[in-house]
C-alpha cells in the first residue's frame, strides 16, 4: 500500500513509485472518481485506454463528469 499525506491547502504528493509506473509527467491530469470502492484517481491520459478494458463502465462515468464540469465552468 502507498499512502500521501493531504496537506493544509488540500494539496497531495503523488508518491513518486506509482508517478513512474503509471508514466506520469508535471502537468499531466488525473480524475477522481467515486466508486463503491472508494476514490480512484485515474490518468486522463488513459481514459481512452480504459474504454478497451474491463473498466468501460468508469471510462464511461469519467467522461459524463468531465462534461458536467466543463458545463458548470462555462456558466
Amino acid at each position: 500500500m502507498v499512502k500521501a499525506r493531504l496537506s493544509s491547502n488540500g494539496m497531495i504528493n503523488f508518491p513518486a513509485k506509482l508517478r513512474k509506473k503509471l508514466d506520469l509527467k508535471p502537468g499531466d491530469e488525473v480524475s477522481f472518481v467515486e466508486s463503491s470502492e472508494g476514490i480512484l484517481i485515474v490518468p486522463i491520459k488513459n481514459i481512452l485506454d480504459a474504454t478497451n478494458s474491463d473498466n468501460y463502465d468508469i471510462a464511461v462515468e469519467m467522461v459524463k463528469e468531465i462534461r458536467q464540469e466543463r458545463n458548470i465552468e462555462k456558466w
